[in-house]
């Protein structure tokens, strides 16, 4: 192998280690963006009745949020620290709608 052709795979392969950084670093900060904590008193809390789930509170709130039904179900379940949509009646929920 000549001195060129090493030099030239040489920056090739640390092309590809300052790339794999910043993509990592990447998304790293949109994990963190996401993990940020709420201020739940920015928001509607609405109780739980009989019969709700998450997808049905989602549905009755869609014209107030921006969020598909997805994203409505992961911002609940994580805000209010839910395990599989598992809510009950008369629980207090804080949803992604501003007052």
């Amino acid at each position: 192998m000549t001195g060129t052709s090493y030099r030239s795979k040489s920056r090739i392969g640390f092309s590809f280690v300052i790339i794999f950084i910043f993509l990592l670093m990447c998304a790293s900060v949109a994990v963190a963006s996401d993990l940020k904590p709420v201020n739940k008193h920015q928001y509607k809390m609405v109780t739980v009745k009989e019969g709700d789930t998450i997808w049905s509170i989602a549905n009755l709130y869609k014209k107030d949020t921006s969020m598909d039904y997805d994203g409505f179900a992961g911002w609940v379940e994580r805000v209010n620290q839910i395990e599989r949509n598992h809510i009950e009646p008369g629980q207090k929920l804080v949803i992604p709608v501003k007052k």
